[in-house]
Formats: C-alpha cells, structure tokens, sequence
C-alpha cells in the first residue's frame, strides 16, 4: 500500500478538471468524477492517484472507484424497491454509482424495467452500466 501525502486545502472538482487538464467537452467523464468523489478525501485519493495519468488511465482509475463503491454498496432488494418509491432515479443511481442523465433514464424506462427486474439484472452483471443493463433487460 502505497503512502499518500494528505492534500490540506479542500479539493473542489473544479480544481480536478484543472489539475488533469480534462476538457470541458468531456460531459460523460466530467460527471462521473461529479457523482464518485462525493468527499474531499475522495476527491484528494483520486488527484493523488490521477495526477500525470492519461485519459485513459484516469477513467481506469474512476472505474475502480466505481467497482470499490458498488461492492461496498449491498443494499437490500427491498431497501432499493423502498428507495425507488422515494427517488426513482436517486435509488439507480446509488445502485448503479453511475449519474443518469435524462435521456439515459428515459431510455431506462422505455424498456418497462421494473425497478425488481432492473436490480436482479445488477446483481448478475453488477459492474454493468446502465445502458449495458438495458441490453440484458
């Protein structure tokens, strides 16, 4: 395990996007860094890690981020179906650790998964991105 030197000030995304010198017009990785790095101390383990990376090293290194959070994330069939009645896209979301869009969702609920099927689909292919899930719905 390697040592990291602790980032003091808070590291904001804004100062990520800069740092790495990711581009504006990168939407798709811009809002996965958005929804993964919720603390500072994930935002500060990513720009550790991340720094003098390429794009395709930096997407790497989110994808584990997103692996780690969703073995972490054992929520219940029933918790997530009680969720969905709350959040419908919240509830995905934080089962999937990936941001939807709009039109993602609406493609989501074009296929008619049900929130039931939708998580049973996740827990055989739980790395899967949603529009990887709608293939096995």
């Amino acid at each position: 395990m390697s040592t990291m030197t602790p980032i003091k000030n808070q590291v904001s995304i804004a100062q990520i996007i800069k740092v790495l010198s990711i581009s504006p017009q990168a939407i798709e990785l811009i809002a996965q860094i958005e929804f993964l790095l919720q603390t500072h101390e994930e935002r500060s383990r990513f720009l550790y890690e991340a720094m003098g990376k390429d794009g395709k090293e930096i997407c790497k290194i989110l994808s584990n981020i997103r692996r780690e959070k969703i073995i972490q994330n054992q929520i219940s069939l029933q918790d997530f179906v009680t969720e969905c009645k709350y959040d419908e896209l919240k509830a995905i979301e934080n089962l999937l650790q990936e941001r939807l869009t709009e039109a993602k969702y609406n493609k989501l609920k074009q296929t008619g998964i049900t929130p039931i099927n939708l998580f049973k689909v996740h827990k055989r292919n739980p790395f899967a991105r949603v529009m990887n899930l709608i293939l096995f719905a």
